[in-house]
């Protein structure tokens, strides 16, 4: 959903007025999917420009007719370059969240359409990760345009999905875990959930998925029931040390 608002931005930065635009969103209007390698090839071209100019200090005729010859190759290639409908995931808004993601050793998994799995949703849950990647949508919206109202609008979005984020950690440490849970605490895992689910529905009232009917609607009665995090329900190794200190578990999932 974080991949599908920053698209929307980038086409809303693609298709704005040349009054607003930065030079990487002039790429972006320009080229479409492919602003990614015209980027490259605008930076090969200054290298290549400033590197002549030394040549030409030197006076190595040698050198000025090397990157003479570079220049007028990158400038053929970005000559022959065509604007391509833009795809999800390719802007530079859209993109850089697999900058963020990559660099945490998070793994969007394909067979699982792109939704994390394992220790990457540990990973992704905490603060320093995912307020990095809202911040990363600002950063670059900034360096697309100068547009006050698309600049705001990453804005908001970073204060949403913070907030929903933020609401989710606090239900996923209250119950993702193999530790025993007090007969007092369900009320208080029980107000973590509504906080959560009232925040997602105020943001997607339309996209509620089976795992959030089963945190909001069967958690806290086999929490109540059994008084163990749910991270003994899926993981053989947290199994294999219950059987170890003699604890027999029967978990029923009706």
């Amino acid at each position: 959903m974080l991949e599908d608002a920053a698209h929307k931005l980038d086409k809303k930065v693609a298709y704005q007025s040349d009054d607003f635009l930065l030079p990487l969103g002039k790429l972006l209007k320009r080229y479409g999917s492919q602003w990614g390698w015209a980027y490259e090839l605008h930076e090969r071209l200054l290298y290549e420009e400033g590197c002549l100019g030394f040549s030409e200090l030197s006076e190595s005729q040698e050198e000025i007719d090397k990157y003479t010859q570079q220049i007028y190759k990158t400038e053929n290639l970005i000559s022959f370059l065509m604007h391509k409908e833009l795809q999800p995931r390719t802007g530079p808004i859209a993109s850089s969240l697999d900058t963020v993601v990559t660099k945490c050793r998070i793994t969007p998994q394909i067979y699982h359409s792109r939704s994390f799995v394992g220790n990457h949703c540990h990973k992704y849950l905490q603060s320093a990760v995912y307020t990095d990647l809202t911040q990363t949508i600002v950063t670059k919206t900034q360096q697309c345009t100068s547009n006050l109202m698309i600049i705001d609008e990453a804005c908001t979005l970073q204060l949403l999905f913070d907030n929903l984020n933020n609401a989710f950690s606090t239900v996923h440490r209250a119950i993702s875990h193999t530790k025993s849970i007090a007969p007092s605490s369900p009320p208080e895992i029980e107000i973590a959930i509504d906080t959560y689910m009232a925040t997602y529905r105020r943001m997607f009232p339309r996209k509620i998925i089976p795992k959030q009917h089963l945190q909001e609607k069967h958690c806290i009665p086999h929490i109540k029931q059994h008084l163990f995090g749910l991270g003994l329900l899926g993981d053989r190794k947290h199994l294999s040390v219950s059987v170890k200190l003699g604890c027999l578990l029967t978990f029923s999932i009706s």
